[in-house]
C-alpha cells in the first residue's frame, strides 16, 4: 500500500527534520479521507503521530499552528473510527479511545501557549 510506504519513509527521515508543522501536515494529508484509508493505514498514521508529538512522554510542546493541525488529524482519526467501527470493537478504535484525552491535552496546551494571562479562550468555528 502506497500510504504505508509513504509513512514508513517519513518516519525514517524524521530524525533529519526539525519542521514539526510540515510533518504534521503530511500526516493530516494521509488521514484526510476515511474512505481511502484502512485500519492498517490509520493505525500506522496514529503510531507516526504519537512518535512525532512524543505522546507517551508529553515531551514536545506544540505551537498554535501545530495544535490546530493535530486537532484536524485527531478529527480525521475519530471520523474514520466512527465510520469503520461504530461499536468500538476493533483494536485501532480502542487504542484511539485510550489516547484521546492525551491528544486533547496536547491540543489545548498548544492553543493556550499564545494566550495572554486572564484572556478568555476562544474556539474558532470553521464554516
Amino acid at each position: 500500500d502506497s500510504k504505508l510506504k509513504a509513512m514508513k519513509i517519513l518516519q525514517e527521515n524524521l530524525k533529519y527534520s526539525q519542521n514539526i508543522e510540515y510533518i504534521l501536515s503530511l500526516i493530516e494529508d494521509q488521514t484526510s479521507n476515511p474512505i481511502l484509508n484502512t485500519d492498517k493505514t490509520m493505525k500506522r498514521a496514529k503510531e507516526l503521530l504519537d512518535y512525532v508529538i512524543d505522546l507517551e512522554n508529553g515531551g514536545l510542546a506544540l505551537s498554535k499552528e501545530s495544535s490546530e493541525t493535530l486537532s484536524s488529524i485527531v478529527n480525521n482519526l475519530l471520523e474514520y473510527a466512527g465510520e469503520s467501527d461504530c461499536r468500538n470493537e476493533k483494536p485501532f478504535t480502542r487504542e484511539l479511545e485510550a489516547d484521546i484525552e492525551l491528544y486533547l491535552g496536547k491540543i489545548a496546551s498548544g492553543l493556550s501557549s499564545t494566550q495572554l494571562p486572564g484572556e478568555d479562550f476562544v474556539f474558532a468555528n470553521e464554516t
